[in-house]
């Protein structure tokens, strides 16, 4: 006798579903994941966990959720497409072999395959139903790529050596659906993987769901974990934990620190015009050897707003008289008056003083105690449209930057740092104190001032007499 489906349930309940065709309970993640994607509009997933961890076993249930339950619930007109790719015919191969045992393990679905004669029609790439839904494996270098057009791409194993190659074939796939989804999962590979940092932006876009999970969310017992361990570690069995117990779970240290849409907002593609706002620059000076360079940022600030109108990056191999040679004409051409750079190294205001005009206001600022509220606060005026980034030499490079700008990022970040020290803003307050040689009227006023103040600019040390006052702080 048939077997009768509710597929009303199962559209509702896809933790259900995964149950009903592999006879598992899902783990915590693997659930949390299926609920969300009840949600359609959540459409771009990504999963990060060790080998055999059951990456791929999740993908292929979510892959017959599409060709079976959503196919049949969300009135496509047709049947549903799901795409699979890898780095090699094999990895795709595992993924799509998954789909095909559980359907074949479950009568609902074996009753659902096209038939040729009295053959069910399933091939070494494809499965295909009798309402025109299907899976396929496909190679990165399938010449159908382009030709075809689906509801779900699932991109195997995508942090592999050929990641930058499968995310290419991949993006080459037309997703055009009513219901499109792109999942990408992956074994991890380290933080310094070119494709996860790119997830990890994404992710800061919120334009992905992440997933994870490693062998403790699986196996409590050791014996079983070393079983593991020695199956998918082969003779490297430290490499194989730090696969299975790879702690994936997303920091805020990985984050990109300015948003790309923030980004493109303040591009212009015309020069800059002269509005009569002040003219400053930003310098941030070379202080490793090799690992760095020097840096020069000028804006024009028109009220709240900086216009970035010039940028340059010298290459270590820049001589100092040149540089600065090169710093004092750029000032003199485009009337900077006032010069913002980093204390570090010290020394740079003695040169400095020797090319540009006396008119010239040379501010030194001592950014490694202030690098994070610089950073913070040029992020805030991205996100505020206060910054515009007019065309000029060199500022794609400060642009491509700015796009690669991580919290932990330290070496590379020239550009980004210049232009932090040009738009900085030193807190402006007076205070008044009527009798100098009185420190409790300075403790006073300076709390008095504390409250017209927030942030970075609230007063938590005086100096006197050659050193901080080691007192309770204002």
């Amino acid at each position: 006798m048939k077997e009768t489906i509710d597929l009303t349930k199962y559209r509702r309940d896809f933790p259900a579903f995964f149950e009903k065709v592999t006879g598992y309970s899902p783990i915590l993640e693997q659930e949390r994941l299926l609920r969300d994607l009840e949600d359609l509009s959540k459409r771009n997933i990504l999963i990060c966990s060790g080998r055999g961890m059951g990456k791929s076993f999740v993908d292929a249930v979510v892959a017959l959720i599409y060709i079976y339950v959503l196919a049949k619930t969300e009135n496509l007109g047709r049947g549903a497409k799901v795409y699979i790719i890898s780095g090699s015919q094999s990895q795709s191969d595992q993924l799509f072999n998954h789909c095909r045992d559980l359907i074949e393990r479950n009568s609902f679905l074996r009753d659902e395959l096209r038939r040729k004669g009295k053959t069910r029609e399933t091939t070494v790439d494809s499965i295909e139903l009798k309402d025109g839904s299907g899976i396929y494996s496909l190679p990165p270098t399938s010449t159908k790529i382009r030709s075809v057009h689906g509801d779900l791409l699932i991109v195997d194993e995508a942090c592999e050596d050929k990641a930058d190659k499968v995310m290419s074939m991949s993006q080459a796939i037309p997703i055009t659906s009513k219901i499109p989804r792109w999942i990408y999962s992956s074994t991890p590979h380290g933080r310094d993987n070119l494709q996860f940092k790119r997830w990890i932006i994404d992710l800061k876009k919120n334009r992905m769901s992440y997933y994870h999970w490693n062998i403790n969310d699986i196996w409590i017992d050791q014996e079983l974990r070393d079983q593991m361990i020695e199956k998918y570690g082969g003779k490297d069995t430290k490499e194989a934990r730090i696969e299975l117990f790879a702690d994936t779970s997303v920091d805020e240290k990985d984050f990109c620190v300015f948003e790309v849409k923030d980004i493109d907002r303040a591009k212009r593609s015309t020069p800059a015009l002269p509005e009569g706002g002040d003219i400053i620059a930003g310098i941030d000076f070379s202080k490793v050897q090799d690992q760095s360079k020097n840096a020069m940022v000028v804006i024009e600030r028109v009220g709240t707003k900086d216009k970035v109108v010039w940028c340059k990056r010298w290459n270590d191999a820049t001589l100092m008289p040149d540089l600065f040679s090169e710093i004092g004409k750029v000032v003199q051409q485009m009337k900077v008056s006032k010069i913002n750079y980093d204390y570090y190294p010290v020394g740079m205001d003695d040169y400095l003083q020797k090319v540009v005009p006396t008119y010239v206001k040379l501010c030194p600022i001592f950014m490694k105690g202030k690098k994070g509220m610089m950073i913070g606060t040029l992020a805030r005026k991205f996100k505020d449209s206060r910054i515009e980034l007019y065309s000029s030499p060199n500022m794609w490079e400060l642009i491509i930057d700015l796009n690669k700008y991580y919290t932990t990022m330290r070496l590379g970040d020239d550009l980004v740092d210049a232009l932090a020290l040009a738009s900085y803003e030193e807190p402006k307050f007076d205070i008044e104190i009527p009798r100098k040689d009185d420190f409790k009227t300075i403790m006073d006023a300076c709390r008095e001032a504390n409250k017209e103040l927030s942030g970075e600019q609230k007063i938590n040390k005086i100096y006197v007499s050659g050193g901080f006052h080691s007192g309770p702080s204002p």
